[in-house]
């Protein structure tokens, strides 16, 4: 599994080139090239990735008190635990759902995590359709799992606030994984 450095990188660009607002977008996108495919066991390596990216993304001291009170400079790395580590499988129809009932939730974890867990997310329906669109052009074909998040302290904050979500979604005619991490206090 190698990271699609350009392709995530250059995401958000891509989308506000299609005009697509992804300022305060609560919702990280990572893209995976994946030749040898093992389902489950793929699936959970691609969602491994996500923190082992934040924990590249995070390699710089952090201050610290510890118990003698005083400054603790150390660099910090969130855990990973694979054994505490579930996934359900969705249908396409269901992960890219837009329904809901009046002042009910999203049925998609995925679309909560597009249009509610950030008050400051300009996106609308037609971004979300669009982006998606852009993104997974032949929907029917992909395999996509949602994770716990309990896995990682990576996930804690979320958890303690408005949620923390892990998608990992392949695409087998171009052999790419996106991982879809939305987390937000």
């Amino acid at each position: 599994m190698k990271l699609l450095d350009g392709e995530t990188y250059r995401f958000p660009l891509t989308m506000m080139e299609n005009n697509i607002p992804m300022k305060n977008i609560p919702i990280l996108f990572l893209f995976f090239h994946e030749k040898d495919y093992e389902e489950d066991s793929s699936h959970q390596q691609a969602a491994i990735q996500l923190v082992k990216f934040a924990n590249q993304k995070k390699r710089y001291p952090m201050i610290t008190w510890n118990k003698q009170e005083h400054l603790d400079n150390r660099i910090q790395e969130y855990t990973i635990n694979p054994t505490l580590m579930t996934a359900r499988r969705l249908s396409h129809e269901v992960f890219f759902s837009i329904s809901r009932k009046p002042k009910q939730p999203f049925l998609s974890n995925y679309a909560y995590a597009f249009f509610q867990m950030s008050s400051n997310y300009l996106g609308k329906v037609d971004h979300f359709i669009q982006m998606n669109d852009i993104l997974f052009p032949d929907k029917e074909q992909l395999i996509i799992y949602e994770w716990n998040n309990t896995w990682s302290d990576y996930f804690h904050y979320g958890r303690q606030h408005r949620g923390a979500f892990i998608w990992t979604i392949y695409d087998p005619k171009r052999n790419k994984f996106t991982v879809i991490n939305a987390s937000i206090l």
